[in-house]
C-alpha cells in the first residue's frame, strides 16, 4: 500500500470518529468546531488526496517511455497535459483557460507520451516566463486554445507575461539555451518540444507580446495521422 492509502484511511477514521462524537454531546460550541474547522478540514485533506493521486498517475503514464504510434482521444491527452501543469500553475496563482474549437478532431494518430511532454513543455515554460518578471501588475492569465482541420492539429500556448528579449527570441529553441538558474532549468524543454515535433512532421514557432499584440504565444501544429 502507499502512503496515501494510509491517509485516506486516517482520515475517513476520522470523519467516522467525529460523526459518532456528534451524536453524543449537545454541546453546541463543540458540534460548531466539528462543523466549522474539523470536518471541512478533513474533507479538503481528502480532496488534495485524490488529486495527488489523479497527478502521479499522470507521471506513471508520461514517463512509460514507449515509440508506439497509436490512435488517440485527443481530449483525454489534453486532460493529462492539465493534470501535469495543475500546481505549478496554481502555485503561480495564474488563470489558466482552455478553450477547445468544435474543429478539434476527437481522434490522432501520434506518439502520445511525446506529444504531452511537448505541450507540458511549453505550458511549464509560459508559468515560467512570469516569474522571470520581478513585478507583474495585473492578473496573470495562461490560455490554451486547441482547434483543427482535416489535416493538422493546432494548439495555441498564450500567455499576458513580458514580452521576451529579442537576444533571447533570437535563441529560444536552441539546445541549452536559459535564463533561468541552473536550479530551474537546463534550456532543453524547447529545444527538445522542437525535436519531437519535426520528427512528428509538426512546427511550433513563437509570436511576440508587441504593442498590438497582447500576448506571447507559442504556436504548435502537427498532422493528425502520424507515419513513422
Amino acid at each position: 500500500s502507499s502512503p496515501l492509502t494510509f491517509i485516506k484511511a486516517n482520515q475517513e477514521m476520522c470523519k467516522y470518529a467525529v460523526g459518532n462524537a456528534k451524536k453524543v454531546t449537545e454541546n453546541k460550541e463543540v458540534l460548531s468546531i466539528f462543523d466549522r474547522l474539523i470536518i471541512p478540514s478533513v474533507d479538503e485533506s481528502m480532496k488534495g488526496v485524490e488529486r495527488i493521486e489523479e497527478l502521479l498517475n499522470s507521471f506513471r503514464r508520461f514517463y512509460k517511455r514507449d515509440d508506439l504510434v497509436s490512435e488517440v482521444d485527443f481530449t483525454e491527452l489534453i486532460a493529462e497535459v492539465k493534470n501535469l501543469t495543475y500546481y505549478n500553475i496554481k502555485r503561480s496563482n495564474i488563470n489558466f483557460i482552455i478553450e477547445v474549437a468544435k474543429s478539434t478532431p476527437k481522434k490522432i494518430t501520434c506518439k502520445k507520451q511525446e506529444l504531452i511532454q511537448v505541450i507540458t513543455n511549453v505550458v511549464n515554460n509560459a508559468v515560467d516566463a512570469f516569474e522571470e518578471k520581478a513585478v507583474f501588475n495585473g492578473e496573470k492569465e495562461l490560455k490554451k486554445v486547441v482547434s483543427g482541420s482535416d489535416s493538422t492539429v493546432n494548439i495555441v500556448v498564450s500567455n499576458n507575461g513580458p514580452e521576451i528579449p529579442q537576444y533571447v527570441m533570437e535563441r529560444i529553441f536552441e539546445p541549452f539555451f536559459t535564463t533561468k538558474t541552473a536550479e530551474k532549468g537546463t534550456g532543453l524543454g524547447l529545444a527538445i518540444s522542437r525535436q519531437i515535433l519535426k520528427f512528428m512532421g509538426g512546427t511550433i514557432y513563437v509570436e511576440n507580446k508587441s504593442k498590438k499584440h497582447p500576448t506571447v504565444d507559442f504556436i504548435i501544429t502537427i498532422p493528425i495521422n502520424y507515419n513513422a
